[in-house]
């Protein structure tokens, strides 16, 4: 008999079975019906045709179930025994290309996936943008319309999409507005400025549902006297509903205290409240001007990152010696990122002090400019710079502390004096209860 067979390799969906599951184990059902003749070319004598063919025991077992995959059938099997070796391999090959099926899966997902991020890639989409809801919801989506989805067009995210969004948010808006009808809200005011000296107002109202976004306004032409300041927040008081409003909290300057103090002389039934935030803002910017110490010992931190990030080759130094730690840690505000700069030379304090000793830096020509001179000084210590930087973060750490937990979503105010007093009592303990006078002055 022709050892070759008639069907071409892969035609018949049972011989996509692995050899692994079908080796030429002794405990393989095919031995009961065949002989092994020649272990080294596998060849078998079947049992009851005699015919001997090579191929192992694989082999043989189609040929008793008639399959005709790669070897003839035998004319001599049992019914039963044809029936057994057929249901065996036919199992075997569901096996097989359930497996496959696995297989090409994952390797639909890889496509999926490579495609999503070539996406990302290719329209500068930040990385984290995968960890809104939205993102895992829009993919669940796409997968569940399944194959052929035609995409949204530009007019249809432009013009269609975006017209139900805004009325879905409107009316989602209105669960809040409810509420605030119900037991009142706050209005925050959250005005910023850019590096170019733009500067934007935000508004937003917070009720036990949670906070949401009312409007914006470019404040970049308008003088920020306490009549403008007011006239801004009667405005968005007027559109929330007086009779809604229970506090208006906004920052503590001059102008904005005035502001709030004419808000109330004309809204008598609503209060108004200095943000926290930036009340623990401007006790860290008091530490800095009114403090020699501070602002000194900031000026020379300032100066080293200043100095090492406008500069490369030192840059990457500092990595090394650092083992790819920073040296700025921004903050919620620019008085505490200060801080927490301090903080960052202060935990790299050995890695600074060996890269400024080191025969790179030595051998280089930074070490023998002025500039350079000036921040090795100061890194090595020359003037007490490292015990001042200990000094400066035993008062201000207690306050960022606090900073932290009032810039989260939703501290009560009890909850804000008790960390005040726990703030005041670790400044305190930090000098050994001897500047009490500080402590004072400052709370």
């Amino acid at each position: 008999m022709s050892t070759s067979g008639s069907g071409p390799s892969g035609s018949n969906p049972i011989s996509k079975k692995s050899r692994k599951n079908a080796s030429d184990s002794r405990s393989d059902p095919g031995w009961e019906h065949g002989i092994e003749i020649d272990s080294t070319t596998k060849k078998v004598q079947c049992k009851y045709c005699l015919v001997i063919r090579s191929g192992g025991i694989y082999r043989l077992k189609h040929h008793l179930a008639g399959t005709k995959f790669n070897v003839e059938a035998c004319t001599k099997v049992p019914e039963k025994v044809r029936n057994q070796f057929l249901s065996i391999l036919q199992a075997h090959g569901e096996d097989a290309l359930k497996k496959k099926r696995d297989i090409e899966k994952k390797d639909t997902r890889e496509k999926a996936c490579q495609q999503i991020a070539r996406f990302f890639y290719t329209s500068a989409i930040p990385f984290n943008c995968v960890k809104n809801p939205e993102f895992i919801s829009m993919v669940e989506a796409i997968g569940q319309h399944g194959p052929g989805m035609k995409p949204p067009s530009y007019n249809d995210i432009r013009v269609k999409y975006l017209k139900q969004e805004v009325d879905l948010t409107l009316q989602r808006l209105e669960d809040y507005k409810a509420e605030w009808r119900t037991v009142g809200c706050t209005i925050m005011s959250d005005g910023w400025s850019d590096r170019k000296r733009r500067s934007i107002c935000n508004f937003l109202v917070n009720s036990p549902k949670g906070t949401v976004f009312l409007s914006s306004i470019d404040t970049s032409d308008i003088a920020k006297t306490s009549e403008k300041v007011f006239q801004m927040l009667d405005e968005v008081v007027e559109k929330v509903g007086e009779e809604n409003v229970v506090q208006v909290v906004i920052d503590n300057a001059s102008n904005y205290k005035a502001a709030g103090h004419m808000l109330m002389e004309k809204r008598k039934n609503l209060y108004w409240t200095p943000c926290a935030a930036h009340c623990i803002d401007l006790m860290l910017e008091d530490f800095e001007k009114k403090f020699e110490l501070h602002k000194s010992t900031i000026a020379k931190g300032r100066k080293i990152t200043t100095y090492i990030y406008s500069r490369t080759l030192v840059h990457a130094w500092l990595l090394e010696f650092t083992k790819g730690t920073e040296l700025i840690r921004p903050a919620v505000t620019r008085f505490a990122t200060a801080y927490l700069t301090l903080g960052c030379l202060s935990e790299n304090k050995g890695g600074l002090m060996t890269m400024f000793t080191s025969v790179k830096w030595k051998s280089s020509r930074f070490a023998g400019s002025k500039e350079g001179k000036l921040i090795q000084k100061i890194v090595l210590n020359t003037g007490h710079f490292w015990s001042h930087v200990t000094i400066c973060l035993k008062a201000a750490f207690p306050l960022i502390k606090v900073l932290r937990m009032v810039d989260s979503e939703g501290p009560m105010m009890g909850f804000i004096y008790e960390q005040m007093d726990k703030a005041k009592e670790k400044i305190q303990l930090n000098f050994d209860n001897i500047k009490k006078k500080l402590v004072s002055w400052l709370f």
